[in-house]
């Protein structure tokens, strides 16, 4: 059974709710000009407590004391597990547009698949006027920049920051001369046959970065094969990709308590439990994306949250002496735990 736009949209508010977390405690940089102001629905969406990938999937207070908790009550902190979790996926996504923008020069594309409240062009576009707000560095080459943001129409009609990205882009172009675009793409991304080129109008002779952060999972095998497919359907395109990983259902990894939640949370957003398969094992995700693996961080490299976690130019030592800094850690088991159940995949 496919899931809703709402659904997706549920998740995508928990984890710019996250993002915007650990923005104020000092685990990402974000520029002062592209904050909003505290209490503002755009800096804190509400907190859902059925969303699949909510910061219910740890240990947390009850619906119901979550449901009394408004959005002027920024002091709301679930604690240094999901703070480091959240940090380690924006981390990881930062470090593969930074690499794709890094190493591409003249025309090129992103396209960002599931936006929904993600405020990752506003990142990059404050990369633009300050500098340093990716984590991996800041970034001097914006010419030639076409950034496409993707979901059902739905979704980006009630995204609070599409009229602030757009406007940003705007006025960042003109001051800085460059030729940087951003604009809205309504799909239905259940369309078991889309057609980026076609539905989107990207040049597939153009090197192109597709981002899937957290949306795969919520699309029925036809469409997330067909959507990876097309994805890698050209020498130009590359994609990067962090979802979760379900053990238990396929292979023969024992499930763990987490995983229990994880299907749990899934199924009741509507997500068939065969359908999870796609995603029950990281040999799974593998054989979705294709390709040898690299051993270390580059375009090629994919694993586990746990390996990003220790590995040396994604979240690495640099990244871990830095979450040490802003809260301790006791829960260390729980955290590879769950680190253990969300893959990463820049190919």
């Amino acid at each position: 059974m496919p899931t809703s736009p709402s659904t997706g949209q549920s998740s995508a508010l928990d984890a710019a709710s996250s993002k915007s977390r650990i923005t104020r405690l000092g685990y990402i940089n974000s520029p002062p000009s592209l904050i909003s102001p505290p209490g503002s629905p755009q800096q804190l969406p509400p907190i859902s407590s059925s969303s699949p990938f909510s910061d219910s999937s740890v240990s947390l207070p009850p619906p119901s004391t979550r449901a009394q908790r408004s959005l002027t009550n920024t002091s709301f902190n679930p604690g240094p597990v999901v703070n480091r979790g959240y940090y380690a996926r924006v981390c990881c996504v930062d470090k593969a547009v930074r690499h794709f923008l890094s190493t591409s020069a003249g025309k090129r594309q992103i396209v960002e698949v599931g936006a929904g409240a993600s405020d990752l062009y506003r990142r990059i576009e404050g990369d633009m006027l300050e500098g340093g707000m990716l984590e991996g560095g800041s970034l001097e080459d914006f010419s030639g920049l076409s950034y496409y943001r993707v979901d059902f129409r739905d979704v980006l009609s009630q995204n609070p920051a599409t009229a602030t990205a757009t406007a940003a882009a705007t006025a960042t172009a003109a001051r800085m001369k460059m030729k940087i675009q951003v604009k809205d793409v309504p799909m239905d991304l259940k369309d078991a046959t889309p057609n980026f080129d076609a539905d989107i109008g990207i040049d597939p002779g153009v090197n192109t970065l597709f981002i899937f952060e957290c949306s795969l999972m919520y699309l029925p095998p036809p469409s997330h094969t067909v959507l990876l497919a097309s994805c890698r359907s050209s020498p130009k395109y590359s994609v990067c990709i962090f979802d979760p990983i379900v053990f238990g259902l396929c292979g023969d990894r024992k499930q763990t308590r987490f995983g229990e939640m994880m299907v749990d949370n899934l199924t009741r957003a509507g997500i068939a439990r065969e359908d999870l398969t796609k995603a029950g094992s990281l040999e799974k995700w593998a054989e979705l994306i294709g390709g040898e693996r690299k051993e270390e961080w580059g375009l090629g490299w994919w694993g586990t949250m746990k390996e990003a976690w220790n590995c040396e130019g994604l979240v690495g030592k640099e990244g871990r002496t830095k979450c040490e800094g802003i809260e301790m850690l006791d829960e260390v088991e729980e955290f590879h735990m769950i680190m253990d159940h969300y893959f990463f995949a820049y190919v």
